[in-house]
């Protein structure tokens, strides 16, 4: 299923919406990869977006958690805990998607990333929202 941003997703941190943006449309060049069934010849293609949306989720994870460590957000360490679990479990999934070379394993790897992208920020994302708006409204240096 092709990742489709909603405007539901939004957290109304533009700089955070910009990035959750950016991973929809990595996750969506895999997808729209996967979908053509032939991975022998796009192997090379699907390892770079791979690589790509692997920097990008840290490069997302460490500005998230400076900004909510900046503002004291009180369960920062369970945020972290959930986005380094996520990426743990990418790595595995990507080490094995390219060993079998299997478009089933990709396209496993696409659901879960769509499905955990979606929950983590309708969940976990929306938690800190509020919070963060607040706290920056009244930040006279921001």
């Amino acid at each position: 299923m092709a990742m489709e941003w909603k405007d539901s997703y939004a957290c109304h941190i533009p700089d955070i919406d910009q990035q959750h943006k950016r991973l929809f449309e990595i996750g969506n060049q895999l997808y729209t990869l996967a979908l053509l069934k032939d991975n022998d010849k796009n192997i090379e293609k699907i390892q770079a977006i791979l690589s790509e949306l692997q920097a990008y989720t840290i490069y997302h994870f460490q500005y998230e958690e400076a900004l909510l460590d900046r503002y004291q957000y009180p369960t920062l360490a369970s945020h972290h805990e959930e986005h380094q679990q996520f990426i743990d479990t990418l790595l595995e999934m990507e080490i094995k998607a390219i060993q079998e070379d299997s478009n089933d394993l990709v396209l496993k790897l696409i659901m879960f990333v769509s499905e955990w992208i979606s929950n983590h920020i309708m969940i976990t994302d929306k938690k800190y929202s509020k919070y963060l708006l607040d706290k920056m409204a009244n930040d006279t240096d921001h």
